[in-house]
């Protein structure tokens, strides 16, 4: 049996199997045919890109650029912070070296009433003293001649008379002689008080007065113009050198013979007429030229006008007046602190000064305030008036609150200074927020209403 498998297991090479025998199986029950549709396994479609627009596109990158994370560079941080750290040096040197503070404050005012007497004697003495402002001018016009007549004429004119004697005044009476270096010889027309030297800067300041003069006789040649004269009368004494005198304007006027004359009425005409314009010339001038910080009041003045001699000329006859004005000015500091003095305002308890002094009423005292005033002596008057009282604000004490304030504080403190109504800050640079502790970088200016 088992050589039986042997050879039937030997094939030859070239033979093919044959199939096998098909087995009898029973029949199988047919059944109706079923249609299977397989469906295939899909992958998902790829998905093609929507168009976007170009803002969309952009936005989408911001966002992914966003999301992903960065590193800022140590360098650039470096950079950053050496610059605020300049910003900040230099914001704190700005405001040391450069900062600044500037506070207006309207001081408290009130109304008071005075009538005060006071007592001046010239640059020194008295309540309060005086300095002497005297001013010259001069004035003519031709008046129509009506006829011609002879004529004997004084030369007439003005001298300055200088006293380098002593420092009290001296009185010279009416025609005190003065002699011309060519001897003729001119009186003054009334008394004169020639005021006396007193120290300037550590020299001697000689008195000095401008009084009319005129010619002992008639004559042209008394018309000597400027010139230089002495005291015959102190001849021998110290005051011969001490005093002097010297013509301004020229002396003119004197003549002999027939001239041209115009009538009396005309005359007087033409020198009131003259007399008003130098007066207003005289009182503007005053006005102009008293010097700063000094008051000076239209009582406190005196003009006084002298007339030459009137003299023929072409078919006319010239008329022509001399006017001095002499006036008392005041320092207006010193004259507001006697008035505040007189009113109790100087007292640590009303601390206070006057604004308005020069709007105060000044009425001369005594007939002989005029002679007084030309004669530079003592004088008396009285003021009067509503001055304007300010109240007294302590600069020191404000800075020092002040210093190294922060700004929002600034109301608090002005509020605690009684005397002051109002008060304005202004910051350099604008942007600081606290005033400089350095109080000389607070610069306080106080005003009144």
């Amino acid at each position: 049996m088992n050589n039986k498998q042997i050879i039937s297991d030997m094939v030859p090479r070239n033979s093919k199997p044959k199939p096998p025998s098909p087995v009898s199986q029973p029949p199988a029950t047919r059944l109706p045919p079923v249609t299977v549709k397989a469906v295939p396994e899909r992958a998902a479609p790829a998905r093609r890109p929507k168009p976007r627009s170009a803002a969309i596109r952009e936005e989408e990158d911001e966002m992914r650029e966003i999301r992903k994370p960065r590193r800022a560079p140590r360098k650039k941080l470096r950079w950053t912070l050496a610059i605020i750290a300049v910003i900040l040096i230099g914001s704190f040197a700005l405001l040391t070296i450069f900062g600044s503070a500037t506070v207006t404050v309207t001081a408290k005012t009130e109304t008071g009433k005075l009538s005060e007497d006071i007592s001046s004697q010239k640059d020194t003495g008295g309540d309060i003293p005086y300095a002497l402002m005297t001013i010259t001018r001069d004035s003519s016009v031709t008046v129509t001649a009506a006829t011609d007549q002879d004529v004997s004429q004084k030369a007439s004119g003005t001298i300055t008379i200088t006293n380098d004697f002593s420092t009290a005044p001296y009185r010279l009476i009416k025609n005190t002689r003065f002699e011309s270096a060519g001897g003729l010889i001119f009186k003054i027309s009334d008394t004169a008080v020639v005021p006396g030297k007193t120290t300037a800067a550590g020299k001697d300041v000689p008195g000095i007065i401008t009084v009319p003069i005129f010619a002992e006789s008639p004559g042209s040649e008394y018309n000597v113009g400027i010139a230089d004269f002495t005291i015959p009368g102190f001849k021998g004494r110290p005051e011969y050198e001490a005093f002097s005198g010297r013509s301004a304007p020229p002396l003119a006027g004197g003549f002999v013979g027939k001239e041209k004359v115009a009538s009396v009425a005309d005359i007087a005409a033409a020198r009131t007429s003259l007399d008003a314009d130098l007066r207003k010339q005289l009182l503007d001038a005053a006005k102009a030229e008293v010097p700063a910080n000094f008051l000076s009041f239209p009582d406190a003045t005196v003009v006084t006008f002298t007339s030459a001699y009137p003299v023929s000329k072409d078919s006319g006859v010239s008329v022509t007046e001399h006017a001095t004005l002499q006036a008392a000015i005041f320092d207006g500091a010193l004259l507001e602190k006697n008035i505040a003095t007189k009113l109790g305002l100087t007292s640590p308890d009303a601390p206070g000064s006057i604004s308005n002094a020069g709007s105060l009423t000044f009425a001369p005292k005594g007939t002989t305030f005029a002679a007084a005033l030309q004669a530079g002596g003592p004088i008396q008057f009285n003021l009067s008036g509503n001055p304007v009282i300010k109240d007294t604000v302590d600069i020191l004490s404000l800075q020092k609150a002040l210093a190294g304030l922060p700004k929002a504080k600034f109301g608090d403190i002005i509020n605690t200074f009684s005397s002051i109504d109002t008060a304005e800050l202004k910051l350099l640079p604008a942007w600081a927020q606290n005033l400089p502790s350095n109080t000389s970088k607070i610069k306080i200016t106080v005003s009144g209403k």
